[in-house]
This record gives structure tokens, C-alpha cells and sequence, in this order.
């Protein structure tokens, strides 16, 4: 069994994707349970969404459970531009399986995403000139990945370089041949960290891929709820696309997400969203916006308030599939509708994919990381 640790939902379904194209058994789960045993389990241990503290207690449970195991390979799946508590994290899984470095092989350059002489690039352009200077939680502050992660004894290496022992390694990632070639660097000596481009990698060197045909389409007769996570606004021809393909558009107001919003605001909300479903098949729901009262909301608390919303919802009306954006969003939803295993069934596109739920095999539940593209079967904007 190959086991996989994953700092948020979309970035697990990832991953299960990939195990899906390589002909693997795949489980996710929010917790080691130890009851599941497939070619590849992957754990949601949703740290992004933590303070450090939180974050490096989260790993060190969750890596001394997979222990017991005994895996293969515990492989731990970070944000492709290094957002989150990486060097901290990282350095929690070390110290539980006993071993002297880490390596990180992020980036992914099919997305124009390059690690070079330890700087981030987006394109051509610096990370720090990027939007993901503005993130709401992880703003960039430099394109140097040893400042982005942070910690001691952090060096950017190349695949022809010396690799130092007892070191935090961040690999220079300019091409894909380059990421290709540090599949034969790392050995087993290295707690290995990355994003879904590199375990992609890893797995064609050990499996072969198998072609599996796409399940779910936009079908305007299946009722299907939609979560857009972001709380920036989307593109005008999004929003435009959306009401052309009759789906039906609720936009949370910010005072939704206030401290005063009582319980049963929230379910009030629900009911009229359900309602919804009885003239329509298609309901999305999103919370752009930025502040409350001239301060930004606290993500918590939308992450928070969007699953609650959800689990009242699904209370009032029967939904066949559940459309999710964003790993946060994605975690906070499935854990208040009690979803703690789902079964990757198929990859819709990259990052896209689609699940089924142990106790509800009828409902697909199909989960996409923010900062991809919905691809046109799903939501047909042209």
C-alpha cells in the first residue's frame, strides 16, 4: 500500500485521480481508521486550514497511523506553489519515521509552473507579481522557496546536484524532463514531499495507465448543487455562462457570514435554496465578496458557516450530485454531511474528480481545486 497525507480535499482527490489513471484501488479518508486497506489511501488530514500548531499535531498523529501500516511510501501532498505550513509539517513527518531529510518537488510545468535556481515562476513571471501575493491566507511575500516555506537548513538543488544530508531539499523544477529525473534521485532515505505533478510521475514509473471513460456530464435533469468556494468575484462571463446553462446563482451576502448569523438564519437560508430545486434542477451557490464591516471574514468562519449550510440543505431537498470548489470548502461540507470515506471512482479532467460516498452510493460527489478551470462537460459555459 503506498499511503498519501494531504493538506486539503481537492488536493487528496487529486491524487486519487492519479491512482485511478494507473489502475489502483483507491480509499480517501478524513481519518485513519485502519479498516481500509488499498493499493492507495489517502488521508485528508485538511492542515491548510490550521494554525501551525494544529497543523504539525494533525501530521504527527496521522504519520504514526499510516506507521503502523507499514506502507510503502508515505508521500506528502503539498500545494503546487508551496501554500501552507510546508516546512513545519514536513519537518513533524520526519521526526515520526525516523529520518535524517526532506525532499520537496513541487511545481509542475504542463501549468507553467517552474521552480528555477530556487525561484518560483508562473510562466515567466516571479510568484511574488502573481495573484497569489493577495491570497486570503498564505499570502506570498518573495518568489524564494526557502522564504516561502520558511525554516533552518533549507537549500533549492538541482537534479545534477550533490543532494546534502540532514537537509530541508526544495527541488529546481524547470522542465518536465527535469521532474522526470528526480524520480531516479530520491531513494527511500528521504521523507518525500510534492504536488499531484510528481506523484503523477511517480506512479507511471511503477504502474501502467489505464483509460477510464468519463461518468459524469452536465445533465439537466439530475438536481445538482454547486459550491464555489472562492469569496473573490469570478469572471463576468463565468457568472453569464452559468445563467445561460440554467443554473440557478445564490450569492451569500457578507452579513451571512457575521458573528450575529443565528442557527437558524442558517437554516432559513437552506429552505430557500431548497425550495429552489422544486422549479429547477441546478443551484449554485457562492460567497464573493470582500470584508464585512471593512475588515476581511475570516475564512474559518466561512468554511464553517458553507457546511453548515450544506448539511441543512440536504436536509430539505434530495440532491444527486454535489459539485464542490476548493479543498477547505470541499472538507468542511463532506465532514458536516458526515462523508468521512469516498471512493475515487474517476478523473473527470485534471484535478477534477469524481467520488462516491460509502453510505450513499448514489450520490457523486465531484471536487475541483479552486484554481482550476471547470471543464465544459460540467458546467457547459459555451
Amino acid at each position: 500500500m503506498i499511503a498519501v497525507i494531504a493538506d486539503d480535499f481537492t488536493g487528496a482527490a487529486e491524487i486519487g485521480g492519479l491512482g485511478l489513471k494507473h489502475g489502483l484501488d483507491v480509499v480517501i479518508e478524513a481519518n485513519v481508521t485502519g479498516d481500509a486497506t488499498p493499493d492507495l489511501l489517502i488521508v485528508v488530514a485538511d492542515t491548510r486550514s490550521m494554525n501551525e500548531g494544529d497543523a504539525v499535531a494533525r501530521i504527527n498523529e496521522v504519520t504514526s497511523q499510516l506507521l503502523k501500516l507499514k506502507p510503502k511510501l508515505i508521500y506528502k501532498k503539498v500545494d503546487s506553489v508551496l501554500r501552507g505550513h510546508v516546512y513545519s509539517e514536513l519537518m513533524a513527518q520526519k521526526e515520526c519515521e525516523n529520518k535524517d531529510r526532506v525532499i520537496v518537488v513541487a511545481g509542475n510545468p504542463k501549468l507553467d509552473r517552474f521552480i528555477i535556481d530556487g525561484k518560483y515562476y508562473l510562466g515567466e513571471t516571479p510568484l511574488i507579481e502573481t495573484g497569489f501575493a493577495t491570497d486570503p491566507e498564505f499570502p506570498v511575500k518573495s518568489s524564494n522557496v526557502s522564504d516561502i516555506v520558511g525554516g533552518d537548513n533549507v537549500f533549492s538543488c538541482s537534479v545534477s546536484d550533490e543532494l546534502p544530508s540532514n537537509a530541508f531539499v526544495i527541488a529546481n523544477v524547470e522542465t518536465e524532463a527535469a521532474m522526470q529525473e528526480w524520480t531516479d534521485k530520491i531513494d527511500a532515505s528521504w521523507v518525500l514531499g510534492g504536488g499531484a505533478a510528481f506523484f503523477d510521475k511517480m506512479l507511471a514509473k511503477m504502474f501502467k495507465v489505464e483509460v477510464r471513460g468519463n461518468v459524469v456530464k452536465y445533465n439537466e435533469n439530475t438536481k445538482g448543487l454547486y459550491f464555489f468556494g472562492s469569496t473573490y468575484p469570478k469572471l463576468e462571463t463565468f457568472m453569464n455562462g452559468l445563467k445561460k446553462a440554467g443554473i440557478v446563482q445564490v450569492n451569500l451576502s457578507k452579513e451571512f457570514f457575521s458573528d450575529s448569523t443565528s442557527e437558524e438564519e442558517v437554516v432559513a437560508m437552506a429552505k430557500q435554496i431548497a425550495d429552489k430545486f422544486k422549479n429547477n434542477n441546478k443551484v449554485a451557490i457562492s460567497s464573493m465578496f470582500k470584508g464585512v464591516n471593512g475588515s476581511n471574514v475570516n475564512p474559518n468562519i466561512v468554511r464553517e458557516r458553507v457546511g453548515e449550510l450544506a448539511k441543512h440543505i440536504f436536509t430539505y431537498t434530495k440532491v444527486e450530485e454535489l459539485y464542490i470548489e476548493g479543498g477547505a470548502t470541499a472538507s468542511s461540507i463532506l465532514s458536516k454531511l458526515k462523508m468521512e470515506r469516498l471512493v475515487p471512482t474517476h478523473e473527470l479532467a485534471t484535478g477534477i474528480i469524481q467520488m462516491e460516498v460509502d453510505e450513499n452510493s448514489n450520490l457523486k460527489v465531484v471536487t475541483k481545486p479552486g484554481s482550476y478551470a471547470w471543464p465544459n462537460e460540467l458546467i457547459p459555459l459555451s
